[in-house]
């Protein structure tokens, strides 16, 4: 809820405060602890003061807090307020129409109650004594009544048919005639507090208006009691009835009467009840809840929203009861200061103002609903945010939202382009609309006074239209900055329309504005069309009678070329003043406005009670004027529809705010794209259904389905929309049709684009004849009978339409058979019209071009195209130039393009066939740098901010691309990017203040960086915590004393690895490996390790060492460490031992691939220093990599090799603790499948160990067991020899030592064979040899080298010459 006004203890004074609003809500009375009363506004502007005399009676201490009246009350239609004053011994009553005070003596003393009658001017006063006295104020007669109570009457309540019920200290309450007899006297258990009449409900239930049949008294705060009078005199006394709620609840504080018979009730500990009084309900409660945890001080029930109010503490919270849900608004909670105590609050009766008083003199006002007043103009909507306050807000988001504060509150709006106005009973404010700010009061064009209230006002641009006593008052508007015209061209400032006799006696019912013209209807069913000559004024251009008599209202889509009627018999009508054509609307009952889509011309809205139905209206069909419904859409309660975008309408709430929501129809037409991905085949239904083809078409492309495209093609030929309909039939693969569209998508006739749609269709060619026929192109019907080459029918209309067309006939057939592609005989039919078209240069040259165009596609490229550039026409060359480039005779298709004005595809064909000489003059006229500042700028200036940032560039300007990027376009990362790529400091400084602005604080820290601001960069990284964003940004570049800086930021810190590395930047290698060591972390160790190698510093080795070497018994990781270390310290000797053992503890866990890997690493290390690898680690190697190469062996199908390389394993199987039984297995198979029976039975046997036998595999177990209970005897087969690539000599291929010359081999890494010369090459990545042969097989295989896994290129090994010179070299 918004704030409407405060009326503060200064004002009032310290203590509670009385108030009271006019029936009507105009008016608010307000009395404190001052002896005044104010009278204020609705919105809060004080309207009068009414100074009190000195009290009659003396006053206690105890009443010096309390208001200095005791009760305010207004009459029942609110033209009197009635003020009892404490201490006071009369009544003043208060006219605020004319501010007029009369006193009232009651010839009584000590004044307690004040009571208007509900109907009828009899005020009930009661005093002290419990004396009563009835004042007639029509009458000026007092009737006092002695005695009614016998102590103090406290309480008291009218009913609707004027019974008065008075409460009293005596513990009875009375219940009288508007005279003063008593009817009834009930007896209490305590004193009543508080009395009421309702309308009890009972078993019957019959309804009817309320009558107030029952009395309801809350009894000492305990109880509520209920008691029914009697309808008639005579009846049985009915039995009261008592009701007593839970002691949880507390006292009861008040009690409100809302809806059918219901009771809500506020209790002291801030619960809140309602209970029932039909009969079947009333021992049960409907609802309780506990709503405020202080108390409850007061409730208010509003009808008109049926909501309550209730306060307590500082807070006033809502519970709406419609449909007795009992929902608490939490959304509209309110909370006043915290020293704040609420007393009271109270509703205006139309439930747009509630009012809260405290307890130390405070009362606030509160705007809890608006009038729904309402105009749109566009996209934009005006709409009452306060009482007195006018806001213009665009729906789309574009824009500002703009204020205007009246000088009353409107009974109805406007809005224009320029302008908005509202109006107030016969009066009108104009005011400018100003671009942008605040809208004020001295932005008032304009106030003028009509002779009657305005019942309608309307604005465009020029001009303001306002409907008074059934006339239009017209006259000009003016706009900020316009230069004055010339006193004899300006039109008349004022005009009343219509004009003399033109309606009769009919009056002016309704009004509609366009920009260029008035709409208006009369009470006789008459629809008047002005146009609006901004030199003459109004000119009726048009008028007609819809004869469903009085029009209500109209509604106009923006153009004006669409009215929509609502006459009196709930009727719409949509009206086409071009046609002049009348088309009734389907509709419910009780339409209420008629609103139009404003992005699409034939969509409108009709607004039932309860829906919003979706109409689509399509003014040119195959056949007439149709208006399709489209579906409907619940409408949500409380929402008035203003204007509709896009199928999202724009409602008016209770609050005063705008909310929109999608329609049903449209509801697949918008969201994210996520949603859109999700239902392409609703969004094609939903486009199609509002004849939106083209969106349509492009969800029809996604679909691919033939039903979509022929359902979709169907629609666009009803709609005559010729050109879609040809891209649809050309998505169903039907040339014909879409050729044959095409050639009518020039038509705009009706009658004659029908005929070409019928013919078409094929369903009547005839019927398309007459259609033809009946055009003001008759002479369509021969062409027709042409394109069907019907030709006998065709020289028949020939004669009669056209005699001189008929030597044309063969060069229109030609044309026919051109675009279905026979050329050779369109070249003979283009040949004899051209010979025939002797004196007819235009023919002559339709027939030469058809000739060149028909010669290229048949292959005579040559020829057409001379024929192309001797006809000197442009159209011809592109026409031949597409052809051309179709046919990917691209040179000659460029050349013709240019020679046709289309220089830009020149140019993209000379550059896309890499002839640049051609395609430089192009460029240099349609491509300079300076053009494309200059049209950036432009753009900018017109608010185009994207084209402006694209060209800005293409002409390099990225400083100019940044801010637009930063600022209008909204698109920082982008910005940001380029502020990073192009590095300039004034692009980095408006990303740092960009990122500032918006919190980025690490970004910022980047760009401030870049902008050579590095002071500033550190102390934004230090308040934000982002010093490690800096630190990234300034560790390579920072100066001695920054790095020193950030060392000892980090240290504070605790991150003692990163302050580790900026001492180690500044020279304190000491301070940094200390901490390096304290930290412990494994990259930081690393780091430390780093350092000492670079520095080779004996104290920081013997530290890192120490620090190692604790560790390293432990971990495998202090192992690696140790490694990286001796790596670094150049000690290759120790590094390699702890590759080795680092290896082995790798190899033993059975992860040979991390073993394979650290040996290949060492090994590629110690050779890249120029040192020998030990002999232990390339054994181990080798080992490793043989066992490696088996799996890839198998692949390759080399079985034997791969039970070679597993037998060499298995002779070293202690080196593989971890996977023994496996790897012997592996052996046993392999060998059995290369015929090393007698291997295959060694191993076998060994596997039959007991402490092999349970590991393996029930797979392999029984085939293991039969290899070696079923020996086969004999001599297995010797492995294949090759020769030693020393001396020559044939020994095994897997031997690694030749027994001759007692030289080590090196192997193969693709087979684990020993090399031989004439098959010698490298892998280039890790040197490692191989046979050329076989490791272009593994390439082929999987593409990457055995040894490093590098990808390789089987064509790129190279054998080399003299293999055993690089051995030598290596040793």
């Amino acid at each position: 809820m918004k704030k409407l006004f405060t009326i503060d203890a200064s004002q009032n004074g310290r203590g509670s405060v009385a108030f009271t609003w006019s029936p009507r809500g105009t008016h608010l009375a307000v009395a404190g602890t001052q002896r005044r009363v104010c009278i204020y506004l609705r919105s809060g502007q004080l309207y009068d003061e009414i100074l009190l005399p000195e009290p009659d009676g003396k006053i206690s201490s105890s009443e010096a807090d309390l208001s200095c009246c005791i009760t305010l009350a207004w009459d029942a239609p609110g033209d009197t307020l009635a003020i009892l004053q404490r201490g006071g011994y009369s009544i003043l009553l208060y006219a605020p129409a004319t501010k007029e005070r009369t006193k009232v003596e009651t010839g009584m003393k000590e004044l307690t109650f004040l009571s208007w009658a509900k109907s009828g001017p009899v005020l009930a006063v009661g005093t002290a004594k419990g004396n009563l006295l009835l004042y007639n104020q029509a009458l000026g007669k007092r009737i006092p009544i002695m005695g009614k109570h016998t102590k103090r009457i406290t309480c008291g309540a009218w009913s609707a048919g004027n019974r008065l019920a008075l409460g009293s200290d005596d513990r009875r309450v009375s219940v009288s005639t508007d005279a003063g007899d008593t009817i009834k006297e009930l007896s209490m258990k305590s004193e009543p507090v508080e009395v009421t009449f309702a309308d009890m409900k009972d078993d019957s239930g019959a309804s009817g208006p309320k009558m107030e049949n029952t009395v309801c008294v809350n009894v000492g705060r305990k109880t509520l009691y209920l008691y029914r009078l009697s309808d008639k005199e005579g009846d049985k006394p009915t039995t009261p009835l008592e009701l007593a709620f839970q002691d949880v609840y507390g006292q009861i504080l008040c009690h409100r009467w809302f809806g059918d018979g219901y009771v809500l009730l506020g209790f002291s500990t801030g619960h809140i009840v309602i209970v029932s009084t039909h009969t079947k309900e009333l021992s049960e409660e409907v609802h309780s809840a506990k709503i405020l945890k202080d108390g409850v001080s007061d409730v208010a029930y509003c009808a008109a929203l049926d909501r309550v109010a209730t306060c307590g503490g500082n807070t006033v919270k809502f519970v709406d009861l419609r449909g007795l849900e009992f929902k608490e608004i939490k959304s509209d909670q309110l909370t006043l200061d915290a020293g704040a105590k609420c007393a009271r609050v109270q509703w205006t009766r139309d439930g747009q103002v509630l009012t809260v008083a405290t307890k130390d003199g405070e009362l606030h006002g509160f705007l809890a609903t608006l009038p729904a007043v309402c105009a749109s103009w566009d996209a934009r909507v005006a709409h009452l945010t306060s009482l007195q306050e006018l806001s213009v807000e665009d729906t789309l988001g574009q824009g500002i939202a703009l204020r205007v504060e009246l000088f009353a509150e409107p009974a109805a709006c406007a809005l224009g382009p320029l302008h908005c106005a509202a109006a107030a009973a016969n009066q009108a404010w104009f005011y400018h609309l100003p671009g942008d700010g605040l809208a004020s009061p001295s932005m008032l064009e304009s106030h003028k006074e009509y002779s009657g209230d305005v019942q309608e006002i309307r604005l465009n641009s020029r001009f303001a239209a306002v409907l008074v006593n059934g006339r239009i008052e017209l006259h000009t508007l003016s706009s900020p900055g316009e230069t004055p015209t010339d006193p004899e061209e300006a039109p008349p400032p004022h005009f009343t329309l219509p004009e003399g006799d033109q309606v009769g006696t009919d009056t002016i019912t309704t009004v509609a504005l366009t920009e260029a013209s008035l709409i208006c209807a009369t009470s006789g069913g008459e629809v008047l069309y002005y146009f609006l000559d901004p030199h003459t004024g109004p000119a009726l251009i048009n008028e007609c009678k819809h004869p469903g008599g009085k029009i209500h209202r109209l509604s106009s889509n923006p153009l004006g070329t669409r009215v929509a009627l609502l006459d009196g018999h709930g009727a719409v009508v949509l009206y086409n003043p071009v046609t002049d054509e009348a088309l009734p609307v389907p509709t419910g009952q009780n339409v209420e406005a008629v609103l139009w889509d404003l992005c699409d011309p034939g969509v409108f809205f009709v607004v039932e009670p309860g829906q919003i139905v979706c109409h689509v209206y399509s003014p040119v069909t195959v056949s007439s004027p149709t208006i399709t419904v489209v579906g409907a859409t619940p409408r949500p309660l409380g929402h008035c529809p203003i204007t509709v975008y896009h199928g999202v309408v724009t409602c008016l709430v209770q609050g005063g705010g705008l909310e929109g929501f999608t329609l049903t129809s449209h509801t697949r037409l918008q969201g994210t794209e996520a949603r859109f991905a999700e239902a392409g085949a609703e969004r094609f239904e939903q486009n199609l259904a509002l004849l939106r083809l083209k969106p349509a078409f492009m969800e029809a492309l996604l679909l691919k389905k033939q039903d979509a495209w022929e359902r979709l093609a169907r629609a666009a030929l009803r709609e005559l929309d010729v050109d879609l309909a040809a891209r649809a039939f050309r998505q169903l693969g039907d040339a014909g049709m879409v050729q044959s569209l095409l050639g009518i998508a020039h038509v705009e006739e009706i009658h004659l684009l029908a005929g070409h749609v019928l013919l078409l269709l094929g369903e009547d060619y005839d019927a398309a004849q007459e259609r033809f026929l009946q055009s003001s192109r008759p002479i369509a019907a021969l062409e027709m009978r042409k394109d069907l080459r019907q030709w006998d029918q065709a020289l028949k209309l020939a004669r009669q339409l056209d005699p001189s067309s008929v030597g044309d006939i063969s060069r229109e057939y030609a044309q026919l058979l051109e675009m279905r592609g026979e050329f050779q005989p369109a070249l003979d039919y283009y040949n004899q019209a051209l010979a025939s078209a002797t004196n007819d240069d235009e023919k002559r040259a339709s027939a030469r071009a058809g000739v060149a165009r028909v010669t290229i596609q048949l292959g005579d490229v040559r020829r057409g195209r001379q024929l192309a550039l001797e006809c000197a026409s442009a159209q011809l060359c592109r026409e031949c130039a597409a052809i051309l480039e179709g046919m990917n005779h691209m040179q000659d298709a460029a050349e013709l393009y240019e020679r046709g004005g289309q220089e830009e595809k020149a140019a993209s064909i000379y550059i896309a066939t890499r002839n640049f000489a051609a395609a430089q003059p192009l460029l240099a006229r349609i491509s300079a740098p300076k053009l494309h500042l200059q049209y950036a700028k432009a753009k900018e200036a017109d608010g185009k901010f994207d084209a402006a940032a694209a060209a800005y560039e293409a002409a390099g300007e990225m400083d100019h691309m940044v801010r637009l990027l930063l600022g209008p376009l909204q698109n920082p990362q982008k910005g940001f990017a380029i502020a990073r790529g192009t590095r300039s400091a004034d692009a980095a400084a408006m990303a740092a203040k960009h990122c500032l602005m918006s919190g980025n604080y690490a970004e910022a820290v980047e760009f401030l960086v870049l902008s050579k601001r590095p002071e500033e960069a550190f102390e934004l990284a230090q308040t934000h915590d982002t010093m490690d964003a800096y630190a990234a940004l300034v560790a390579d570049g920072a100066a001695p004393d920054g790095t020193l800086r950030l060392a000892k930021y980090y240290e504070s810190r605790t991150a003692f690895g990163k302050a580790a590395r900026f001492y180690d930047k500044c020279g304190q290698a000491k301070q940094a490996l200390r901490l390096y060591l304290r930290s412990g972390a494994e990259g930081d160790i690393e780091q430390a390790i780093e350092m000492v190698g670079r520095r080779k510093d004996d104290e920081l080795t013997g530290q890192l060492v120490d620090y190692l070497v604790e560790g390293a018994e432990q971990t495998l990781k202090n192992h690696n460490l140790l490694f990286k270390l001796h790596l670094e310290l150049g000690d290759f000797v120790q590094a390699a031992k702890m590759a080795v053992l680092i290896a082995r503890q790798e190899q033993e866990a059975g992860n040979y691939k991390v073993a394979h890997t650290q040996l290949l690493q060492t090994f590629l290390e110690l050779q890249s220093h120029g040192r020998r690898p030990p002999s232990e680690l390339s054994r181990q190697l080798m080992l490793l990599h043989s066992y490696v190469l088996v799996k890839t062996l198998v692949k390759l199908g080399d079985h034997e090799s791969a039970a070679r390389m597993l037998i060499r394993v298995s002779r070293n199987i202690s080196k593989f603790p971890a996977h023994v039984v496996p790897i012997l297995t592996s052996t046993v198979i392999e060998c059995q499948r290369s015929g090393l029976r007698n291997t295959a039975f060694e191993y076998a046997s060994m596997l039959m160990r007991p402490e092999y036998r349970a590991s393996i595999a029930a797979a392999y177990k029984k085939k293991i067991e039969d290899v070696v209970r079923r020996r086969e005897r004999g001599d297995e087969a010797d492995e294949p020899a090759a020769a030693c690539p020393h001396c020559a000599a044939a020994i095994p291929a897997t031997q690694l030592e030749c027994p001759s010359c007692k030289n080590s081999l090196p192997y193969c890494v693709a087979t684990g064979r020993h090399m031989v010369l004439g098959d010698w090459t490298t892998c280039p990545e890790c040197t490692f040899p191989a046979l050329a042969s076989e490791l272009t097989k593994v390439l082929e295989l999987d593409g990457c080298c055995p040894m490093c896994s590098a990808r390789l290129d089987p064509s790129a090994l190279q054998l080399l010459a003299n293999p055993l010179a690089g051995l030598r070299k290596n040793a």
